[in-house]
C-alpha cells in the first residue's frame, strides 16, 4: 500500500512541476524544485503516517532502533526490509501502468518523466548514495515528527516540511524512483533495466538504509534508548576479556591510591544519612558538640554540595526510565 501512496505523490509533483516548461528551462531552477517539493510528495507519507502502511524507507529507522534495543532478531530485520522493499516495488508498478493506461503523460507530457528519468540514472554511484542517505534522513525526520504528533494536523506538518526539503534538494528516494523511473521505461524511454537497477536502485537503496538506519534509528536509540548503557557494558565486558587479571588488580590498586588521596576525606556516610534525620540534627545540635559542629561545617558543606551532584532530585519520567532500564537485561 505505501507504494501506492509514494506513486500518487509522484504523480501529483510531476504533474505539477513537469508540466511547467518556463519555470523548468528558465533562469530560475529554485522556483521550480521548490514547486516540486512543496506540492505532491508531502501527500505520500502524510497518507501512510495517517492511514498506515508498510513503507521500507521508514522501516529502515524502526527496525533498526527495535534491533538496537533487543526488541527483534537480526533474520526479522532483513526479512522486512526485504518484503517491504519487493512490496513496495509491486505497488509502484501497477501504479505506473495505472498511469500509462489513464494517459496522464502521454505526447508531449511524457517527456518530463524521460528527462528526469535520464537525469536520475545519470549520476555517479557515489553521488547518488549520499543523496539515499540525505534523503531518507529527511523522510525519517519526518516520521519521527509525524509520530510525536497527536493529531492528525500536527502529523501534517512535521510531514510536509522534511519531506519538501528532501524533494526540492533533489535527492533519492528509492521507492519513488521505483515508481518514476518504471513509468519511464513504460513511456517509451530507452533505459535498459540493468542501468536502472544499477545505477539508481541499488545505489539510493544502500544509501536509504544508512540515513534512516544509523543517522536516524540508531542516533536516537541512543538519545531515548539504552544504546550507550549497552556500548560501556560491552566495552566493560571487553575490557575484562582482554586484560590480565594481574594488570586488571594493579589498575584497580593504583586507582583506589588515586581516589584515597582525591576523594578520601569526603564522609560517604554523611551522603547516605536520610535527609530528614540531617536536618534534624542540624536543627538541634547537642550542646556539648556545638564546637565540634562548627569546626565540621566546611567539611561538611562540601560534603552536601558532592551530594547534590551525585544524587540530584530525578522527575517521574526519570524515574520510571532509570527503573526500565535497571530492570531490563542489558548485559
Amino acid at each position: 500500500m505505501a507504494g501506492f501512496y509514494i506513486s500518487f505523490s509522484f504523480m501529483l509533483c510531476m504533474t505539477v512541476g513537469g508540466q511547467i516548461h518556463d519555470i523548468q528551462k528558465g533562469p530560475n531552477p529554485g522556483l521550480y524544485n521548490f514547486l516540486l517539493g512543496a506540492v505532491g510528495f508531502p501527500l505520500g507519507l502524510t497518507v501512510i503516517m495517517v492511514a498506515g502502511a508498510d513503507l521500507f524507507t521508514s522501516s529502515c529507522m524502526y527496525m533498526m532502533t527495535a534491533w538496537i534495543e533487543g526488541r527483534v532478531a537480526t533474520y526479522y530485520v532483513i526479512k522486512n526490509w526485504l518484503l517491504s522493499w519487493w512490496c513496495n516495488l509491486a505497488g509502484c508498478l501497477i501504479m505506473a501502468q495505472l498511469t500509462v493506461w489513464a494517459g496522464f503523460f502521454a505526447g508531449h507530457k511524457s517527456e518530463f518523466p524521460i528527462e528526469l528519468a535520464m537525469k536520475k540514472t545519470g549520476s555517479p554511484f557515489g553521488a547518488t548514495v549520499v543523496k539515499g542517505i540525505i534523503a531518507n534522513w529527511l523522510v525519517n525526520l519526518a516520521v519521527w515528527m509525524a509520530n510525536s504528533a497527536r493529531d492528525v494536523t500536527g502529523k501534517a506538518v512535521g510531514v510536509y516540511l522534511p519531506v519538501s526539503a528532501f524533494v526540492t534538494l533533489g535527492t533519492e528516494h528509492c521507492i519513488a524512483n521505483q515508481y518514476q523511473l518504471s513509468l519511464a521505461k513504460m513511456l517509451g524511454s530507452n533505459m535498459s533495466l540493468h542501468t536502472i537497477i544499477g545505477s539508481n536502485l541499488v545505489p539510493a537503496t544502500i544509501g536509504n538504509i544508512i540515513g534512516g538506519a544509523f543517522f536516524v534509528g540508531t542516533l536516537y536509540a541512543g538519545t531515548y534508548g539504552t544504546l550507550y548503557e549497552r556500548m560501556w557494558l560491552r566495552t566493560v565486558q571487553l575490557y575484562v576479556w582482554a586484560v590480565p587479571r594481574r594488570t586488571r588488580e594493579r589498575l584497580a590498586a593504583t586507582q583506589q591510591a588515586a581516589y584515597d588521596r582525591l576523594l578520601g576525606w569526603v564522609d560517604w556516610d554523611y551522603l547516605t544519612t536520610p535527609p530528614a534525620d540531617v536536618m534534624a540534627q542540624a536543627q538541634a545540635p547537642p550542646k556539648s558538640a556545638v564546637s565540634s559542629a562548627l569546626s565540621e561545617a566546611p567539611r561538611r558543606l562540601a560534603t552536601a554540595a558532592l551530594a547534590a551532584v551525585r544524587q540530584p532530585s530525578l522527575t517521574a519520567f526519570e524515574k520510571q526510565r532509570s527503573k526500565n532500564t535497571l530492570g531490563s537485561d542489558v548485559v
